[in-house]
């Protein structure tokens, strides 16, 4: 099976929790590390997608998550996002990284 993965991190201790928590068909969500920056925690995250369908999902739900928080603080295949459903589902696409099981 054919599935996409993406790398996000973010010093934004709500969207870790709701990373955390995350429930979305064709979306496993897997604890990378953490780590600290200056007096920051950084949380990162490996994205594993099973489909463009998932990824649609994902970025749709991702985007929900953050338009009324600080888009600085997470970053998506160390890209910096923005408050921008096309950007981030761009961000997710381009740089997918595409592995066989």
């Amino acid at each position: 099976m054919q599935y996409k993965t993406a790398y996000i991190a973010t010093t934004d201790n709500g969207l870790a929790e709701e990373l955390e928590t995350c429930n979305l068909p064709g979306v496993e969500v897997l604890t990378r590390l953490t780590g600290a920056v200056s007096a920051e925690q950084v949380f990162q995250f490996i994205i594993h997608l099973s489909s463009a369908v998932a990824v649609g999902v994902f970025a749709r739900w991702i985007y929900e998550k953050i338009i009324n928080r600080d888009p600085k603080k997470t970053t998506i295949n160390s890209q910096q996002i923005i408050n921008n459903l096309t950007q981030i589902t761009i961000i997710i696409n381009g740089d997918i990284q595409k592995k066989e099981e």
